[in-house]
């Protein structure tokens, strides 16, 4: 499970929210490359969080070492 961003470092880790549910996971990819998106979730890490279609996600860098 991970998501694609176009300008974090890739294996930064995140939590990812989505209607109160929160997911640790990792930029494991480049993109996404419509205008307008930031994030692009694995299908795994979307069903995890109940995402469906395009939404609008809350997101925090991960503090490493914790």
């Amino acid at each position: 499970m991970g998501v694609a961003q176009p300008t974090l470092p890739c294996g930064a880790r995140l939590f990812i929210t989505y209607r109160g549910t929160t997911v640790l996971t990792q930029v494991v990819d480049r993109g996404p490359y419509t205008a307008g998106r930031q994030f692009d979730l694995t299908d795994a890490l979307a069903r995890k969080v109940g995402l469906r279609g395009v939404q609008t996600i809350h997101w925090a860098y991960a503090r490493s070492g914790a």
